[in-house]
């Protein structure tokens, strides 16, 4: 048993269609994952706990873009 999802973007910031191109979309997946504490995008330290380093921890890998 894994708790690993298979992602379809590029990366685990890539949360939704059109998937290998980050936008406006990937950004109202996270905010709607992190406000239902989806464990898909509790990107920092402390696991288990939502908090403004997920945020952090999201903004810096989005931003890095799709290869």
């Amino acid at each position: 048993v894994s708790d690993v999802v298979n992602f379809r973007g590029c990366d685990d910031t890539d949360l939704a269609a059109p998937f290998s191109v980050k936008d406006s979309a990937d950004i109202n997946a996270f905010a709607n994952l992190f406000l239902g504490q989806a464990p898909i995008v509790d990107f920092a330290e402390p696991l288990g706990v939502h908090d403004l380093a997920d945020i952090a921890g999201f903004v810096q890998r989005f931003a890095v873009g799709c290869p």
